[in-house]
C-alpha cells in the first residue's frame, strides 16, 4: 500500500496540469525619464508620454525633477518597460536596480517599532513588511465585528476576484444592514496590489470608529448618522500574488490575475471603469502587457463589476476615499484629460483644501496634478450619474512608496484619520465653495498646460476673442501680486507662457487674467 507522502506527491502530480497558470514576477527598478530636446516648454511632460505610449508604455507614479541635466521624470519601471523607454529613445538614469532588494536591504524598523503614534488599541502588523496578508486582513475584520457589533456589520461579500477570492465589504454604522436613509460614504484599498499601505489606511480608520464609538461624542455622532462602507481589498487576488512571491514585503506586481492569453497576466482594475475607458492610450494601455493595460472592455473584471452593482445596488454613495500609494496627494476628476474641469471643481477644490488641512496632502484635478489616468475609480463615481448618485470621489496617495518602511506603517495610516472623519462628515454636506468656480470660467479661456502643483516650472495659455492687451498676473492668498506672466498687446487666439516658479513659497497661488474688459481666475498649486 502507498505511503501517505508517495500518494500525496501523485495526487499534486495529477492536479499539477490543472492548476491555473501564473504570472512570472519582473524586477523593477527607479529610474529618470529625461524629457526629449524640443520638446514644448509648456507641456513637456506630454511629449514625452506621448513618445513612450507609441512604445506601449504608460507612465504611473511619474513625478517631475529638475536636474543638472534637464527636466526628467521619476518613475519605476519593470524590464519590460525599462526595455520599452529605451526603444523609444529616451534617455534613461537607472537609480535602483532592483526596488525590492533595496527595500529589504534598507528598512530601518518593525511595524510594532512605530505603533507610537498609534490613535487606536488593536495591533494591526503583519508579516509582510509591517502590513498584513490577506488571510489577515479578513481575520482583522472578523475580530472588529466579534468585538464591536452593535456598529460593526459582519463581512459580506460582494463580488470575487477571477481565481475566486472575495472582496469583503463591511459597513459601520449605528444599526449596521438597516436603511434608515442615513447620507452614505464609501472608503476601498488595494485596487493596485502593491499598495498595501491604502489597505492599512481604511482598516486603521474603522478600527478607531469602533473603539472610540462608545466615549467620543464626536465619532458617536458620526457613526449614529451615517452609513459607512469599507472595502479594504479591492484586488485579492493580486494582493495575495504578492504575498506568494515577496512574504516579507515589496512584492511589486499591480495588477490583477487576469490571464490574457497571449502570456500575460492582469488587468489594471483602475482602469478599467466604465466614465471614458480608453479614451487615450495615454491614460490607460491597450497591451495586455502593460502595467497599465485597461482590459478588453469596461467593466470586463469582475472587482469592479463587484463595485459597480454595488453602488448602483440602490446605494446613496455621496463621498468615496479610493486609497493608493504613494506620493502625499489628494487628487479629484477628471483623470482623462487635463483640458476639462468637472461642474463642480469649486465644490472639489474647497473639499480638498479642508480635506487636506491636517496631513498637508497636496490636492488637484488628477489629470493635472499627477497624470492622465481613464478608466478610473474617482471620474467614474463621479461621472456616472444616471445609474447611481454622483458621488464626490477621490483618490488618496499615501505617503512616499509603495512599501514604506515597517516602522511608518502606523504614522501614514494614522495621518488621514482627519481626512477620514472629515469625508463621513460631508457625506451630509459638502462645503461651499470659497472663490469663484475655475470652469467654467467667465470671460477669456485660461488653463495650465503644464504641471500642477508646481514645482519649478509649467505653463499657461489663455485665449482672446480678439487682438488687444492683456495683463496675466501671479497673487498669494492674501491678494498680493508676486509674477506678471504678460502685459500688453496679444494677438487674438490662443496666446501660451511659461512661469518659472522656482522663486516662490510653497503654497496655493490664483492666476488672473484680464483682457476685453472681463477677467477670469485659475488656482494652482506651488510644492517642494
Amino acid at each position: 500500500m502507498p505511503s501517505r507522502a508517495l500518494l500525496a506527491l501523485v495526487l499534486a502530480a495529477l492536479a499539477a496540469p490543472f492548476a491555473p497558470a501564473q504570472p512570472v514576477p519582473e524586477r523593477h527598478s527607479e529610474v529618470r525619464l529625461f524629457v526629449p530636446d524640443g520638446a514644448p516648454v509648456a507641456r513637456p511632460g506630454l511629449a514625452l508620454a506621448e513618445r513612450l505610449a507609441a512604445h506601449g508604455l504608460v507612465l504611473d507614479h511619474a513625478r517631475v525633477e529638475d536636474t543638472p541635466h534637464g527636466l526628467a521624470f521619476r518613475t519605476v519601471l519593470s524590464e519590460t518597460e525599462l526595455a520599452a523607454a529605451r526603444a523609444a529613445d529616451v534617455e534613461v538614469e537607472v537609480l535602483v536596480e532592483d526596488v525590492t532588494a533595496h527595500y529589504l536591504a534598507t528598512r530601518r524598523g518593525t511595524c510594532e517599532e512605530g505603533m507610537g503614534v498609534s490613535r487606536i488599541a488593536a495591533d494591526l502588523c503583519g508579516p509582510m513588511g509591517g502590513y498584513l496578508t490577506f488571510d489577515g486582513v479578513v481575520a482583522a475584520l472578523d475580530t472588529l465585528h466579534a468585538r464591536y457589533p452593535e456598529v460593526v456589520s459582519a463581512r459580506a461579500s460582494i463580488g470575487q476576484g477571477h481565481e475566486g477570492r472575495d472582496l469583503w465589504m463591511v459597513e459601520i454604522s449605528d444599526h449596521p444592514g438597516v436603511d434608515e436613509g442615513e447620507p452614505e460614504a464609501l472608503y476601498t484599498g488595494v485596487h493596485h496590489a502593491r499598495e498595501p499601505g491604502s489597505m492599512m489606511a481604511v482598516l486603521y480608520f474603522m478600527y478607531y470608529l469602533a473603539e472610540q464609538y462608545e466615549t467620543n461624542p464626536e465619532v458617536r455622532d458620526l457613526v449614529d448618522e451615517r452609513r459607512l462602507f469599507f472595502v479594504p481589498v479591492v484586488n485579492p487576488d493580486g494582493y495575495v500574488f504578492n504575498e506568494t512571491t515577496d512574504p516579507d514585503g515589496g512584492g511589486m506586481w499591480r495588477k490583477n490575475l487576469r490571464d490574457n492569453g497571449d502570456g500575460s497576466f492582469g488587468v489594471d482594475v483602475n482602469r478599467n471603469y466604465g466614465y471614458e475607458w480608453g479614451y487615450d492610450d495615454v491614460g490607460s494601455s491597450p497591451l495586455p502587457g502593460s502595467e497599465t493595460y485597461r482590459g478588453p472592455a469596461p467593466f470586463s473584471e469582475p472587482e469592479i463589476v463587484a463595485l459597480r452593482d454595488f453602488l448602483e445596488g440602490g446605494r446613496r454613495v455621496s463621498m468615496a476615499f479610493n486609497y493608493h500609494t504613494y506620493s502625499d496627494l489628494l487628487l479629484y476628476p477628471w483623470g482623462y484629460t487635463p483640458d476639462l474641469q468637472t461642474p463642480d471643481d469649486d465644490v472639489f477644490a474647497a473639499l480638498g483644501d479642508t480635506l487636506t488641512h491636517v496631513n498637508g496632502y497636496t490636492y488637484g484635478q488628477g489629470s493635472i496634478t499627477l497624470y492622465l489616468t481613464n478608466g478610473g475609480a474617482y471620474d467614474w463615481m463621479y461621472g456616472e450619474q444616471e445609474t447611481k448618485p454622483k458621488a464626490f470621489a477621490f483618490t488618496v496617495e499615501v505617503g512616499y512608496w509603495f512599501w514604506p518602511d515597517p516602522i511608518d506603517v502606523y504614522a501614514l495610516a494614522d495621518e488621514n484619520l482627519e481626512a477620514n472623519l472629515l469625508l463621513a462628515r460631508f457625506a451630509g454636506a459638502p462645503p461651499v465653495a470659497a472663490e469663484p468656480p475655475a470652469s467654467p470660467l467667465p470671460g477669456p479661456p485660461l488653463e495650465l498646460t503644464g504641471p500642477n502643483p508646481v514645482r519649478t516650472r509649467t505653463g499657461v495659455a489663455f485665449t482672446l476673442a480678439a487682438p488687444g492687451p492683456a495683463r496675466l498676473a501671479v497673487y498669494d492668498v492674501l491678494g498680493r501680486e508676486v509674477a506678471v506672466l504678460a502685459d500688453g498687446p496679444r494677438s487674438a487666439g490662443r496666446n501660451e507662457v511659461a512661469f518659472d516658479a522656482s522663486g516662490l513659497a510653497p503654497g496655493v497661488y490664483v492666476l488672473r487674467l484680464t483682457a476685453g474688459g472681463e477677467a477670469a481666475v485659475r488656482r494652482l498649486t506651488v510644492a517642494r
